[in-house]
């Protein structure tokens, strides 16, 4: 029931960043983080291969293409990007066995830590707009602020172990995404926000050390 016991990296690369969730994972216990994404990528779910057009698109545009351990479609990382991850026994009671359906218990945390800026800001049900662009998902939930979706999240099961991590977009690249992951750009519009957006522009460090105070307590706090 601790925040990760190495000395926090305050940036990653999205593919470091992924290297960390899966660490932790294999160290087992109970544990969490959060960084800031110091590049571009696209990140793919575990079920899609790296010819998925998405990915193809993306090589195309000299964007790196990761495929994550965790499900989930898939992702534009941006540098300034909040990253998270939970790391939880699957025998502790704050995973439990509605974990697939719990993101909002998991990602309580997240949710308190957008709120300080966000009023309402929540997790709730998957858009179901795109079947390629995972937090547009058909599946999970999404974080939203102000009617606007501006995060997500997505899991690793092991025997043992579940991992649930997710993001924060700092910034959104709308066309990018349009074009990436075939989403006409009226929804983009109407459907995608980011940190910016909605007024929050503390440095991105410092907020990378609130979110993670903020995991941090919420794993003291909820503790078997």
């Amino acid at each position: 029931m601790e925040a990760d016991p190495r000395p926090p990296a305050a940036e990653l690369s999205p593919s470091e960043n992924l290297d960390a969730d899966e660490e932790a994972l294999r160290r087992g216990g109970a544990s969490v983080r959060a960084t800031v994404l110091n590049a571009p990528a696209v990140s793919l779910g575990v079920s899609q291969g790296p010819e998925a057009a998405a990915a193809r698109r993306a090589r195309a545009l000299g964007i790196p293409v990761l495929v994550r351990a965790s499900g989930g479609t898939g992702l534009l990382h941006e540098p300034g990007d909040l990253a998270w991850a939970v790391v939880l026994p699957r025998a502790d009671p704050r995973a439990g066995r509605d974990y697939a359906r719990a993101y909002a218990r998991l990602g309580a945390a997240v949710a308190e830590f957008l709120r300080d800026d966000v009023p309402g800001a929540d997790w709730r049900p998957s858009r179901g707009v795109s079947s390629t662009y995972c937090l547009l998902g058909e599946r999970g939930s999404a974080l939203e602020a102000r009617g606007r979706v501006v995060g997500g999240a997505a899991q690793h099961l092991t025997p043992t172990h579940l991992l649930h991590h997710g993001v924060l977009s700092r910034t959104v690249d709308r066309a990018a995404i349009s074009r990436l992951f075939d989403l006409a750009p009226e929804e983009a519009q109407r459907h995608l926000t980011s940190l910016e957006e909605e007024g929050v522009t503390t440095p991105a460090p410092a907020l990378r050390d609130a979110l993670e105070r903020r995991l941090a307590r919420w794993l003291s706090r909820t503790g078997p």
